[in-house]
């Protein structure tokens, strides 16, 4: 069977019912919230305190009030806890500080401003800090401005896009359709026909897990002869849960979707309580996120822990790489399909050997992403062979 373009839906049916929903979930995700209340997200099952906006942490093991290395964290992103970014460089951080006796903290911004930045770092730099990371793209626009204005600061920026790093400051970026184009594979190959994305905020490093994810899926059918697959594709433009990203996830798994890919960072938690309330199942994103929910059954993983440690150790040895934009992708282990914890039963650890290393010396080259096309919309068309039928809500 052969697909044509991509459908574009504005899905009146969608919208009634994520409208119909959104109350009792809005109430049934405070009730939740509620009862969480001080717990840890971390799999260690050791707390880590969240700072006070503008405040440094106060974890014990961290060196507040004189530390040398400061984590920036976004406003309303999580902070430390976020199941994502912020939580794998933070975890960097402390290992390379275990391993060196550096002191280490972390700073929440009061909001996502070039001024509450600022307020942050001078808060950091009072602090004793010579090294400041970040990650993820809620500082779009505002690191190099920055840069210039702490010279005599290093700056760790994983994932940070649209930034041309100065000389003190190094920016990694991660090639994400790699693994998610091995967890598109991973979908058909156990036999799910209809299938889901949720993407955050349509920034770079979204962009290019969901090209990945749509050309793993589509490769996948044609290779493996699977026919009638479809594939929905929605970015919610929001990295914060909420009782309408939730009602609309759960309109698609109402409606069959059998398995999504919530790659949408803090969002994700609404896709995953979708997935709970209607025999769901997901994909994580970033980080291994096996302990979050029973419906993530394996995650697109971005180390930017060792990324972290990499520069850091950079630092440490007098050789900081900066002025330089470093790449990761599968094939510098920058990027992979977290197998340690896997629910799959079809995709086994030798299948995913198979499929990694297929990608790795004969498909990568012929995968595109976002730097090549603007839309999936484009991408797809450029695709030529359709093997399932594409559905991009908007």
């Amino acid at each position: 069977m052969r697909y044509c373009g991509a459908v574009r839906i504005k899905n009146r049916e969608v919208n009634d019912m994520k409208k119909s929903l959104a109350i009792i979930l809005a109430l049934s995700m405070l009730i939740a919230l509620c009862a969480g209340c001080g717990d840890s997200n971390k799999p260690t099952g050791e707390s880590q305190p969240v700072a006070q906006e503008g405040e440094p942490s106060e974890d014990p093991n961290s060196g507040a009030g004189g530390a040398e290395i400061a984590l920036i964290c976004s406003a309303g992103g999580g902070s430390i806890n976020d199941r994502g970014f912020f939580q794998s460089t933070y975890e960097g951080i402390q290992e390379f500080c275990e391993e060196t006796g550096h002191t280490y903290t972390y700073y929440d911004t009061a909001e996502n401003t070039i001024d509450s930045l600022y307020e942050s770092i001078d808060l950091a730099v009072l602090n004793g800090a010579k090294v400041i990371c970040t990650s993820g793209g809620d500082f779009v626009g505002m690191m190099e401005e920055l840069y210039a204005a702490y010279p005599d600061l290093y700056f760790i920026c994983n994932e940070t896009p649209y930034t041309t790093p100065g000389e003190n400051a190094v920016i990694y970026t991660f090639q994400a359709q790699d693994s998610a184009f091995l967890a598109g594979v991973a979908a058909v190959v156990e036999g799910y026909t209809d299938i889901g994305f949720v993407g955050g905020i349509p920034v770079l490093p979204v962009m290019r897990a969901g090209y990945g994810f749509i050309q793993g899926v589509n490769w996948a059918a044609g290779e493996l002869g699977v026919e009638g697959i479809q594939l929905k594709y929605w970015y919610s433009n929001s990295f914060e849960p909420s009782a309408d990203i939730q009602a609309y996830a759960a309109a698609w798994f109402e409606s069959g979707t059998e398995l999504s890919a919530a790659f949408c960072g803090g969002a994700a938690p609404s896709v995953w309580a979708a997935a709970e309330a209607s025999d769901g199942l997901c994909f994580g994103c970033d980080v291994d996120q096996y302990y979050e929910s029973d419906t993530i059954i394996t995650s697109v993983l971005k180390n930017v822990d060792v990324s972290t440690k990499e520069a850091l150790w950079g630092w440490e040895n007098g050789e900081f790489p900066g002025g330089e934009t470093i790449s990761y992708g599968m094939a510098d282990g920058g990027v992979d399909l977290a197998m340690a914890h896997s629910l799959m039963e079809s995709f086994t650890e030798e299948e995913y050997e198979h499929y990694r290393d297929l990608y790795i010396n004969e498909l990568s080259e012929n995968v595109y992403s976002v730097e090549d096309f603007e839309s999936a919309d484009d991408m797809w068309e450029a695709l030529g062979e359709h093997n399932i039928e594409l559905q991009i809500y908007e």
